[in-house]
């Protein structure tokens, strides 16, 4: 069932008997069904950012934008706490994380601090005058019709004026923002596991020979590190390289805006037991039975 409210129907009116993607503010409806079991809480570990065209955009600009938008907005507002801040590609629990590294969190005035170092504008500027600035002027590309993606484009439009940058409105169908999205300068996805290694959801992203690399990033430090990872067998030196790795890419290149991590939730009949519940949100059937 490819709609999303239909296929939500569908497991209220009890004619499938496990959801896959769950509509969050259904969450109280489903833990009220006697039919229906909700589990939630266990943290994800897959991962989802706003991707910057690093080719279009440059470091210091990132930077900015990094600084410039307010993530527990997007966390508490347009996710209704159904998810957590990420620090990096890394969710907490997973393999390789340093604690020590953190994503720029929401703060205006180091966001147009680092504008002004460009030389474009001036910190005695009042809202007004950036807002009225418009340096530079970038896409966002999402899918009409998609809730978060619509509101987070209007949370862009806001944040990012402050800072003189105006978001250009490109919505599109699913089809196209998956073909042209490289095209532009802004877009939403999101990056799961397939196995629980580090180099797993860092090189993807991040490595210039990944064609999922859709930020278009490049670091040559960035790639030695990632090659000697691969035969590195100490386990304290790979940890090091993953944390040098993690430092450029999270503290100093900021190729996205680095989102959030979900909480896992998964919703299935009441009558179906010995579900497999899982941070990596795999889906495995060999052990459910109905009762």
């Amino acid at each position: 069932i490819n709609d999303a409210i239909t296929r939500n129907n569908a497991m209220l009116g009890h004619t499938i008997d496990y959801l896959i993607g769950s509509i969050t503010s259904l969450f109280p409806t489903f833990d009220a069904h006697p039919l229906i079991t909700h589990q939630s809480g266990i943290k994800s570990l897959s991962y989802y950012y706003l991707s910057m065209n690093n080719n279009r955009i440059n470091r210091t600009w990132r930077q900015a934008i990094s600084y410039g938008i307010n993530y527990t907005y997007i966390t508490e507002e347009l996710q209704d706490g159904t998810v957590y801040r990420s620090n990096g590609p890394l969710a907490p629990d997973f393999p390789g994380y340093d604690p020590n590294i953190q994503a720029a969190d929401y703060n205006l005035t180091k966001a147009r601090e680092l504008v002004v170092s460009m030389g474009f504008g001036d910190m005695g500027w009042s809202n007004a005058q950036w807002v009225a600035a418009n340096f530079v002027a970038w896409n966002f590309s999402y899918n009409i019709g998609n809730d978060f993606r619509e509101g987070l484009l209007i949370l862009l439009m806001d944040n990012l004026d402050l800072i003189g940058i105006e978001v250009i409105d490109q919505g599109c169908i699913w089809y196209h923002i998956k073909c042209d999205r490289e095209r532009g300068e802004f877009f939403w996805t999101g990056w799961g596991p397939d196995y629980l290694s580090p180099f797993n959801m860092i090189a993807p992203l991040f490595s210039n020979k990944s064609a999922s690399n859709r930020a278009l990033y490049h670091n040559h430090s960035v790639e030695m590190w990632l090659e000697q990872v691969l035969t590195e067998t100490n386990a304290a030196t790979r940890q090091a390289l993953y944390s040098n790795i993690l430092h450029q890419i999270v503290e100093v290149d900021m190729p996205h805006a680095f989102g959030y991590h979900p909480y896992y939730h998964s919703v299935h009949s009441a009558d179906i037991l010995g579900v497999p519940y899982n941070a990596m949100g795999s889906i495995y059937i060999y052990p459910m039975y109905r009762v």
